[in-house]
């Protein structure tokens, strides 16, 4: 009753809803996302300006996607809870941003918002097979690589590649200055945000991908990622796609016994090798990090942005008091008059939403949690429906989630279009299921009884 797709680890339930998948999906809806994903590896080079909150090709993307998709947005509005959540915030949000010290700001941040959300929404009701989310992957990684390969040639002098490291941005350490790299970005934390979703989605594919060569082409591309990344000095968005692959690799029941044992010393030996090269032909960058993290007995050298970003929070946290309806999508006021970006997402939304924020952030974490937990799961049924598909959208979203920590990353459109990746798993495999067991005949010779059995936790089986 169940198999899986041709050269992929994905489940699908046999001769069911491939023929019916709509043709919009097939051929509209999913060329859409995959020049989508990789466009947005480009930054700047897609929009009408420089400035990162500009609008572009990108944008126009966007909007033709959801508009095409109105009908499935109106759909995941009315019957997913987290939409719900998601559009009580939107709502709430319209007050205290008309009432911002900075309304046109706010207002637009909202809005920005507002479209990510019914991407999110559209992609939640999107019919897509297993190698059509690999596609998507496949398309992430060439941009990633390209764009990241490069700012790599046009920091290192080899090619002057227009359009690319145009900030002249540098990190002070000691009485040098170490220049950093921004690629196509307005903002190196704006890169380290999008690419930090395909650097450890890419290195999930390989660490878990079956195919050689696949794995082979997912580590040029991830690697090549960090490598651009490091150059620009972003701590968190190098650190953060580390620690989730690391993670994924120390506790996924996809690794056992001897597998995961020579995983880990594959990675321990790749590991080594890349911080050698680094050592070897960015000593100076090397230096950075060692001052960062205090490595080179210079645990001063950043205290100065760790203190800013608590700063940032506590400035939030008192506004609870002076304005409890909140302050939209402004920009944080810190003592002495000085307005800042909340370099925080959740910082970002207890600044513009006040005391609701309280209420809503809780109830967002509890909404989503269960999109995230089959991965982990550790039941041989619901286990072997788990994709390498699943397990990189899930740490490309954790990883875009530790960068956002110390930015304010909300606005990262391949992100919100991952979580409708996890929302369409979970919806699709529900519907999938109940399809299965209209089907069983009396003597219940199918087996989708028991996958019934493994309840809507599964949730991670598209229709294919």
């Amino acid at each position: 009753m169940w198999e899986s797709t041709p050269g992929m680890t994905y489940a699908q339930p046999a001769n069911r809803m491939v023929a019916s998948r709509p043709i919009m999906d097939r051929y509209v809806l999913f060329p859409l996302l995959c020049l989508y994903v990789t466009i947005v590896q480009f930054g700047s080079l897609g929009r009408f300006s420089d400035v990162e909150s500009s609008y572009g090709l990108s944008t126009g993307i966007v909007v033709v996607f959801v508009l095409l998709g109105a009908k499935r947005l109106l759909w995941a509005a009315i019957s997913e809870r987290v939409f719900w959540v998601l559009g009580a915030l939107i709502l709430y949000l319209i007050l205290p941003s008309v009432l911002s010290p900075e309304p046109v700001r706010a207002l637009l941040m909202l809005f920005q918002l507002l479209c990510y959300v019914a991407l999110a929404a559209v992609v939640s009701r999107t019919q897509l097979s297993g190698s059509q989310v690999f596609l998507i992957w496949m398309c992430i990684a060439v941009g990633l690589f390209l764009s990241a390969a490069l700012t790599i040639i046009d920091f290192a002098g080899i090619v002057d590649v227009p359009y690319n490291n145009n900030l002249w941005l540098s990190t002070k350490v000691g009485v040098d200055r170490v220049e950093q790299a921004s690629g196509f970005f307005a903002r190196r934390s704006g890169m380290a945000a999008i690419f930090s979703i395909g650097i450890a989605g890419s290195l999930v594919f390989a660490l878990a991908h079956k195919s050689i060569a696949i794995r082979f082409f997912f580590l040029v591309a991830g690697s090549t990622g960090l490598l651009c990344v490091f150059l620009t000095h972003n701590r968190s968005g190098v650190l953060g796609s580390l620690a989730v692959v690391s993670a994924y690799a120390l506790i996924s029941p996809r690794f056992r016994g001897l597998r995961r044992i020579g995983m880990l010393m594959a990675s321990i030996v790749i590991g080594i090798a890349f911080l050698l090269f680094i050592i070897r032909y960015y000593p100076q960058h090397a230096a950075v990090y060692g001052a960062k993290l205090g490595l080179l007995g210079s645990a001063e050298f950043n205290r100065e942005s760790d203190h800013l970003r608590i700063d940032l929070f506590l400035a939030a946290l008192e506004s609870l008091g002076s304005k409890p309806l909140g302050n939209g999508f402004s920009l944080v006021e810190l003592p002495g008059g000085v307005w800042m970006s909340a370099h925080n997402v959740v910082t970002a939304i207890i600044w513009a939403a006040g005391v609701f924020s309280l209420v809503w952030l809780p109830l967002f974490a509890a909404t989503i949690f269960s999109y995230f937990m089959p991965g982990l799961s550790r039941r041989r049924e619901v286990r072997k429906l788990v994709t390498v598909e699943h397990d990189a959208v899930v740490c490309g979203l954790f990883a875009w989630l530790a960068n956002g920590m110390t930015h304010n990353s909300i606005q990262t459109g391949l992100a919100w279009l991952f979580f409708g990746v996890l929302i369409a798993d979970r919806y699709f495999s529900a519907r999938s299921m109940r399809e299965s067991e209209n089907g069983v005949d009396a003597a219940g010779e199918s087996s989708a009884g028991e996958f019934a059995s493994v309840g809507r936790e599964s949730a991670t089986v598209r229709s294919g």
